[in-house]
């Protein structure tokens, strides 16, 4: 069977990646619209308006109704003759062949490294935390803003949507756990505490069958972030009416089900938030946007009650459940990636269902491709002065884990989640680049005030894990040409010589690396190997999803939905105004207007987020 379902996932990539080569990635421009919007400082009401407001929509017509067609929790059945596709556990596919010989990566015990070559010509590649350390080190100089108008909305909603679609769990057993080797006197000596990823059972055998780690979400954009994805955790976060679970101060439940919760070390498990992905309590940012979509599904439920006072509650939650999954999926093609890869980014209108298309997450764009937006990450979360709360910040070192921070939400006299989205949508984020803040290289994950992890390490070694193939190997498979000097990576003199001091040639590259250090595509904010990477993925992720917005029926013609949301004015912006009160933000919280533009109020957004039945 995998042999069946490797040949259809290569054959749909290679029509994925002839759509994507006439696109010229290097001569992408922006779309004229976004571009004037951001020169003069007005901008549509949302992104996605015009393909409601076209002749191709309708008001719809006829009964009023629930949901029945709905996604299974785990993603099985999206696709009907495979219905596995894109499911929970399923493996990650790989545009490319392993670059693995041995069936899997293994440290060679000094500093992390790994052998890499033939017999004869086998060589010790770079340790991580050297790499990390000699290229990737921010120190205390300051990290440059990004030149393509990008707020923190961009990294926010990155990290957001990846735990909506990717997660690879790692071993607790023994013999998979090491530690990163560093040099002497390193801030995090003796070393970097490094987990395998799990694997898919019956691979990692040999050089001919190596490893192949699994996706524990489903690879849907379906909102499985907010609503798990098993029965077990589905039924722990939602109420009998239809509604998810919430604690004081419309905040997420607590965690008092012994659920699976990310956390540091020794913390109380019912002091964290319980959310669709275990991961949502990782930062101070991530948890906000959390509860803003655990408030629009309640939002919804009380609208579509309050006009078809029949319905079980059932029916109101997967009628909303369907609603906010939408929502999601507009974000993300309307927003988020022609933020990040302009013009090229797939267009949600472009949308035709292809049952021969496996949406399932690549291995490349999960390990390397899409962590480009820890790149985009700041020193500091801004929080906006928000009703009589001043403006204020909070360190991100500081922010890992810390869900008491939102104490004062539960009693009502502070706002901290409508604060830092306000915040984080008009903060400029860093650039897309090789920096990386020592926020997270030295203080991941640590409490407050103390050392952590380093996440480039980390990144570095998890492609190793993973058996990912270098960088030129990479770029290769998604059809561009390789890197034959440094040169050809960057055009920054500096950066060509601190690659130079850790790699021989642009063929040792480690493929995270390499992405972050290319220069920009045109029109772009990302280079071309990322930019290519997003755009294969996300094609995938629409035309492979029988349930994509645009092309579900239950859900574009379905009247009960046409009377509780108005699709033409969903953009992040209007979640958040219709969640939080705030209706002063731009429209597209994505992208920061040139110095001395306009700002655009959202005069009247609340009013449109219901509409009653007559």
């Amino acid at each position: 069977m995998r042999d069946v379902a490797e040949r259809n996932f290569r054959l749909a990539r290679s029509r994925a990646l002839s759509a994507l080569r006439p696109m010229k990635l290097v001569n992408t421009t922006l779309k004229q619209p976004l571009m004037s919007s951001l020169k003069t400082g007005t901008f549509l009401l949302c992104a996605g308006a015009s393909f409601f407001l076209s002749s191709n929509h309708h008001a719809a017509a006829g009964t009023p109704r629930p949901v029945v067609d709905a996604r299974t929790i785990d993603g099985t059945l999206n696709n009907l003759a495979n219905p596995d596709w894109g499911a929970t556990g399923a493996e990650l596919l790989r545009i490319s062949a392993t670059g693995s010989t041995t069936g899997a990566y293994y440290p060679d015990g000094g500093d992390g490294s790994i052998i890499r070559g033939t017999a004869g010509s086998a060589y010790a590649a770079p340790g991580p935390r050297s790499i990390s350390n000699n290229v990737m080190a921010a120190g205390n100089a300051p990290t440059p803003t990004n030149t393509h108008f990008m707020s923190g909305m961009v990294y926010q909603w990155g990290q957001f949507l990846d735990h909506d679609i990717t997660l690879t769990e790692v071993s607790h057993d023994a013999g998979e756990m090491s530690l990163i080797g560093v040099p002497s006197g390193d801030i995090l000596s003796p070393g970097i505490p490094f987990s395998r990823s799990i694997y898919a059972a019956g691979t990692g055998t040999s050089a001919a069958n190596p490893r192949q780690q699994t996706n524990e979400l489903t690879a849907y954009i379906d909102g499985s972030n907010v609503y798990g994805n098993n029965a077990t955790r589905q039924a722990a976060l939602r109420d009998v009416d239809g509604k998810l679970k919430t604690s004081a101060g419309n905040l997420m439940p607590f965690n008092t089900f012994g659920l699976p919760n990310a956390s540091n070390p020794g913390q109380d498990p019912t002091q964290l938030f319980l959310a669709g992905d275990p991961r949502a309590n990782e930062q101070l940012g991530l948890t906000a946007m959390h509860t803003l979509f655990v408030r629009e599904h309640n939002r919804l439920v009380d609208a579509l009650a309050t006009n078809n006072p029949t319905w079980t509650g059932d029916e109101l939650y997967e009628t909303a459940r369907k609603i906010v999954g939408a929502e999601i999926q507009m974000i993300t093609y309307t927003e988020f990636l022609p933020a990040v890869v302009g013009s090229a980014a797939p267009a949600a209108a472009d949308y035709g269902y292809n049952a021969t298309l496996n949406a399932g997450i690549a291995n490349e764009f999960s390990t390397a491709l899409f962590r480009f937006g820890h790149s985009l990450l700041p020193e500091h979360l801004p929080l906006a002065a928000v009703g009589s709360e001043p403006a204020s910040s909070v360190a991100l070192r500081d922010a890992f884990f810390t869900t008491g921070f939102f104490a004062g939400d539960a009693t009502g006299s502070t706002d901290r989640v409508a604060q830092l989205l306000k915040g984080i949508a008009t903060q400029k984020a860093m650039e897309v680049d090789v920096m990386i803040i020592e926020d997270v290289r030295n203080f991941l994950f640590g409490p407050p005030g103390a050392g952590g992890m380093d996440l480039a390490s980390l990144n570095i070694q998890r492609g190793r894990d993973h058996g990912l193939p270098l960088y030129n190997d990479v770029r290769e498979a998604y059809g561009l040409t390789a890197a034959v000097t440094f040169a050809d990576i960057t055009s920054d003199a500096d950066l060509q010589a601190k690659l130079a001091s850790v790699y021989a040639t642009p063929d040792d590259v480690d493929a995270w690396v390499g992405a972050l250090a290319e220069d920009h595509a045109f029109g772009a904010a990302v280079g071309e190997l990322i930019a290519a990477g997003l755009v294969e993925q996300f094609t995938r992720l629409r035309d492979g999803d029988r349930f994509f917005y645009i092309g579900d029926d239950e859900l574009m013609d379905n009247p009960a939905i046409d009377e509780v949301i108005d699709f033409s004015t969903v953009c992040l912006s209007s979640v958040i105004a219709w969640n939080t009160g705030m209706t002063d933000m731009r429209a597209n919280v994505f992208m920061i207007p040139e110095p001395g533009a306009g700002w655009l109020a959202m005069i009247g957004l609340a009013a449109l987020a219901v509409r009653r039945r007559a």
